[in-house]
């Protein structure tokens, strides 16, 4: 396993930016719609970015990081899926499982991608990643990046059950509809991007893509699924039957957005996941 720190760069937000060392980028609708960026070359692997969950997010997350990849020297394409609930992707509705999602990936690599696959995933989502990693590991599995992840205790202490479902009845309740029409105004979408996402301000672009996607009601689905603990355990034993090479990223100026429970130093969390994970 590898570890990298330094200075974070929130991978996200801008405008189209149709780089000319990406030799091809669309836009590909269907069950499970996506971004490509490809060389336009026969190559054996391909990357999937896996964006994290919150208020208007969805793949055009990682609109900057598209926009700088050197497709023309790369050996790999890069996919960037809209997760099941977000973006265009609205298959489900109501409560959203992490099987779901990581059944949606699966199901996306084998009828779009069809070759193996290095995972890439930002924030949170390093449960899905983790799980959808144990599942291919040894059957397609290239490798695992794991940028940000939270404190891994954020998944190693036990979920409330009786909290949990506290939350998502009011999630689920009109009063649920109400706290997301107020959270998705452009106000607090910039505040809460500065405060817990960019070490800057919020560009304009970044907002505008969070308030347009955030416009579709049925969003709402996957952000309180998360919210409500829905995707959260142990995710230690899946760690341990990840035999791929693994590399994990934090910045040194990482924020955490988290209860003071699951705040460490980068040092102590690069030990965690490194117990927990079978690397020499």
């Amino acid at each position: 396993m590898g570890f990298v720190a330094g200075s974070p760069r929130v991978g996200s937000g801008a405008g189209p930016r149709r780089s000319s060392i990406c030799g091809l980028v669309k836009e590909v609708q269907g069950s499970t719609p996506y971004t490509l960026c490809s060389s336009g070359y026969n190559v054996d692997v391909a990357l999937l970015l896996i964006h994290p969950i919150g208020v208007g997010l969805s793949r055009r997350y990682w609109r900057k990081f598209l926009g700088d990849y050197d497709g023309a020297t790369s050996t790999v394409d890069v996919y960037a899926p809209d997760l099941i609930g977000c973006g265009e992707n609205k298959k489900a509705k109501g409560r959203i499982s992490l099987d779901m999602i990581c059944d949606d990936l699966e199901t996306f690599i084998e009828e779009e991608i069809k070759k193996p696959v290095i995972l890439l995933s930002e924030g949170a989502l390093a449960g899905a990643t983790i799980e959808l990693a144990a599942r291919l590991e040894g059957r397609g599995l290239r490798g695992v990046i794991l940028s940000t992840p939270p404190a891994i205790q954020f998944f190693s202490i036990g979920v409330n059950k009786a909290i949990a479902t506290a939350s998502w009845t009011f999630f689920s309740s009109p009063l649920g509809v109400l706290l997301f029409y107020y959270v998705r105004r452009r106000e607090f979408l910039k505040n809460f991007t500065e405060k817990n996402l960019f070490t800057g301000k919020a560009d304009e672009d970044w907002l505008d893509d969070l308030e347009g996607d955030a416009k579709d009601i049925r969003g709402r689905w996957a952000v309180f699924s998360f919210l409500a603990s829905e995707w959260r355990k142990d995710f230690r034993p899946k760690m341990a039957q990840i035999e791929s090479p693994t590399l994990m990223i934090l910045g040194d100026q990482i924020k955490i957005i988290s209860n003071s429970t699951f705040q460490d130093s980068v040092e102590k969390r690069f030990d965690n996941y490194g117990e927990a994970l079978p690397w020499k």
